[in-house]
This record gives C-alpha cells, structure tokens and sequence, in this order.
C-alpha cells in the first residue's frame, strides 16, 4: 500500500463492487425470457447503466476539486470503466483515481493514487473482485 492510502480505497471499490452487482442483478432479473445467459440486450443495459454510475461519479469528484480544501472531503475518488463479456461473464475493469486533500507527504495537500481493480460476475450472480491481482471479496 501507498502512505496516505489504504483501507478507505479499498472500501471505495468493494462498496462501488456492489453498486455495479446491484445493477447487473436488476437488469438480468428484469429480462422477460429464460434468461440463462447474457443476452445483448441485456448487456448493453447493464453497460448503459454503469456508464450512468460512472458520470456521476466522475461530476461528483469535479464539484469536489472546485471546492476548498476544508469544504471538500478529505478522501475522494472517480473511475473509467471497460466492459467485457460473453454469454455466462461480465468483466468490468474499473481505472480508479483516488484523491487525498491532506496528504501529510504533499506540499499543498493533494495527493493521487491511482489503481485497477477487476470486478467479474457470472450468470448465477457470483461477483468476484480483484484488487492488484488479488481477490478481495
């Protein structure tokens, strides 16, 4: 781990982890059909859906930047996001930048750590998260 970062970011993902599991569970038990597999439209929901989380993580994170160092929180972060699957696999890979306003090693206090982090969940709902090649979860 990074001074100045650690067991918060790690939280950030697991929670954001879930986020993304919730939508992806809405949207395959949504699907009217026998839904065994990932059909394309149901990808491209869940995709739609998640790009939607990501923005609004992302206009967050800028509202935050523009604000003063004691009005904004001391720890933040925003993502990208890539989306991979077949039929039985979603892959998402999530860039995470993770910000500290008060950084003790950091002149003017703002310091970034930047991480990927993989989140796979299958047809039976199993989400696996990994964190640098580690599973997390």
């Amino acid at each position: 781990m990074i001074i100045g970062f650690g067991d918060n970011e790690d939280k950030r993902i697991k929670e954001e982890a879930k986020v993304i599991l919730d939508i992806v569970k809405c949207e395959f038990d949504a699907y009217k059909g026998d839904c065994f597999v990932f059909y394309n439209d149901v990808i491209e929901r869940i995709k739609e859906n998640v790009h939607k989380r990501r923005d609004s993580v992302y206009e967050l994170s800028k509202e935050y930047k523009k604000m003063s160092r004691h009005e904004a929180p001391e720890r933040y972060s925003y993502y990208w996001v890539s989306v991979l699957s077949s039929a039985s696999t979603i892959v998402f890979i999530l860039k995470f930048h993770h910000i500290n306003r008060d950084h003790a090693l950091s002149p003017d206090g703002w310091a970034l750590f930047s991480r990927e982090s993989v989140i796979t969940i299958g047809t039976d709902m199993e989400c696996i998260v990994y964190i640098n090649g580690c599973v997390i979860n």
